[in-house]
């Protein structure tokens, strides 16, 4: 986990729960990195206004006076430690703050509006995930600090090198991971032999058949070139190549072996301009473990320094 230097970690400061602070510090700790703790208080005139007639001016240094001492719990673990309280629409801050700073993690307590157990994202983590362009880690509420297993999907399909290059990089991410908790590395690809249910009935059985074997075989070599640089570090046993919906395979895959932690891609792939795939959107909404998103290299993120 050498990559990661610089870390912010966007905390509710007032939280009785600091599940994702706790995680950061252990994680700049082992690498000897910088640990920046922020809150955000949203100053638009309506939230701000609201938020002056019911607690005054007050709040402001109480949330400052947390932020610091949150810092010094952890400044045992943390070599460089420093705290903030930021002022915007908080997701976009917290964007701003990575693009003016260059932190290459973003570490934050997932916060949902239900009580069922997945992550249920709420508005400021959508943006956040949509919006950052390093890699966001989301940190599942009532988890274990350690994780046993670790879920790397990818898309072996993929033909474009920005994509080429983020299987890597999520690749080489989960492993890290896994080695930094001891825990087991899967992997999980989808595929699929596009347009088969329209050639069902117009051409033979047999053709048919031909046709969806070849696109398993194709993926099955895709995979392996994907897997190369890491093969040595990883149970093949672990790694699954199912047919169908990508979003609907990891689904139940990461169910079926319990994952901890999910290491996934959030561009679209072969779609300038979309912020998030309809995959990593429909897993992100329904998961029910930690998620690290990762973005290719030449994500630039739509949010400007001097926004408002």
């Amino acid at each position: 986990m050498k990559q990661f230097q610089n870390i912010l970690c966007f905390v509710d400061a007032s939280a009785k729960s600091q599940g994702a602070l706790h995680r950061a510090a252990e994680l700049a700790g082992r690498n000897g990195a910088s640990l920046k703790i922020v809150d955000a208080i949203d100053d638009t005139p309506s939230w701000f206004g609201m938020l002056l007639k019911s607690h005054g001016r007050g709040f402001e240094q109480q949330h400052r006076s947390e932020l610091q001492s949150l810092a010094e719990s952890v400044r045992s673990q943390v070599k460089t430690v420093t705290s903030e309280l930021l002022y915007g629409r908080p997701a976009l801050a917290v964007v701003r703050e990575v693009l003016q700073h260059g932190f290459d993690l973003v570490m934050k307590d997932a916060r949902g509006t239900s009580t069922h157990k997945t992550l249920l994202l709420g508005s400021i983590d959508m943006r956040l995930l949509r919006n950052c362009p390093c890699p966001v880690w989301l940190n599942a509420p009532n988890r274990d600090m350690t994780h046993d297993v670790v879920l790397a999907a990818v898309d072996p399909l993929a033909d474009d090198p920005e994509h080429k290059d983020m299987n890597q990089t999520i690749l080489q991410l989960a492993s890290s991971l896994a080695m930094l908790d001891n825990a087991e590395l899967h992997v999980i690809c989808a595929w699929e032999a596009r347009g088969e249910s329209m050639l069902a009935g117009r051409v033979t059985h047999e053709r048919l058949l031909e046709y969806v074997t070849e696109s398993h075989q194709t993926a099955k070599h895709r995979l392996a070139q994907v897997l190369g640089p890491i093969r040595p570090r990883i149970d093949q046993q672990r790694v699954h190549l199912r047919k169908g919906e990508p979003a609907d395979v990891i689904l139940s895959y990461a169910s079926e072996i319990q994952c901890d932690l999910l290491v996934i891609g959030s561009v679209a792939r072969g779609i300038p301009g979309l912020l998030m795939g309809n995959t990593a959107d429909t897993v992100l909404r329904q998961i029910e473990c930690s998620v690290m998103t990762v973005k290719p290299k030449s994500f630039v993120s739509p949010v400007k320094l001097n926004w408002t």
